[in-house]
């Protein structure tokens, strides 16, 4: 036990360090062949195809490889990170914001973390991207790239109750949002070099390209997004059954 917790003399903390069992030896191995048998499905499931959760997985590995560093924008980019990244001895460093919405200057924080001059990707959403478009009048030649997952809109609202109590339309204008902007004009509109890709091979290549400001990621409508979740939760839980 720390200095610390002794200095403070806590006595829940003095009662569990006195009293603690041993730990079970199987309790780490079980862990680790659980984490083997996950990642196994996930990438059963993920395919070879471009999609919201896979380009998290894939960004994730290679920031980790160059020792970049990862900004997220709230909602689905931080979810498909946190569910579907894999687990890596040396992870990269994930930043992420969380304002009144959680949407919040993603775009500014990016580029405010590559003006460090360490390589810096963002992962976000078209409205997260649009949300914070005037941050671009400062990108000049910082290692920044910006990955925005174009979807139509704000794809958490597809994974919660009104999308299925709301009438798709109203849902639309409420909580879907598509915006009538398009990413790759507005990011060129500041000067930016853009990379559109819609296969997986696109995105790898354009990933490991340095010159690209942006690349817009044309993934899957939000239905289909929510069903390949389902698909891969799914397919997580038979190989731990």
């Amino acid at each position: 036990m720390s200095e610390f917790y002794r200095s403070h003399g806590d006595a829940w903390v003095e009662a569990a360090w006195r009293d603690h069992a041993a730990s079970d030896p199987e309790w780490l191995p079980m862990w680790q062949s659980m984490e083997v048998a996950a990642q196994g499905a996930i990438e059963g499931a993920l395919g070879h195809d471009l999609s919201e959760p896979m380009v998290a997985r894939l960004l994730f590995r290679l920031a980790a490889l160059l020792d970049a560093g990862i900004m997220v924008s709230a909602s689905m980019p931080m979810r498909d990170l946190e569910w579907f990244a894999q687990a890596l001895p040396t992870p990269p460093v994930v930043r992420a914001n969380r304002g009144a919405n959680g949407i919040d200057g993603v775009v500014s924080t990016a580029l405010g973390i590559a003006a460090t001059g360490r390589r810096t990707f963002a992962l976000l959403g078209d409205l997260a991207f649009l949300h914070d478009v005037s941050g671009l009048v400062n990108f000049s030649d910082l290692p920044c790239t910006l990955v925005v997952m174009d979807n139509g809109g704000g794809g958490i609202f597809s994974f919660l109750p009104q999308a299925a109590a709301v009438e798709t339309e109203r849902f639309e204008l409420l909580f879907g949002t598509p915006p009538t902007s398009d990413v790759g004009d507005v990011a060129r509109g500041f000067g930016l070099s853009v990379c559109e890709v819609t296969t997986l091979p696109e995105f790898e290549a354009a990933l490991n390209d340095a010159a690209p400001a942006l690349i817009r990621v044309e993934v899957p409508g939000r239905p289909e997004n929510v069903a390949l979740h389902e698909s891969i939760n799914r397919a997580v839980r038979l190989a731990l059954a």
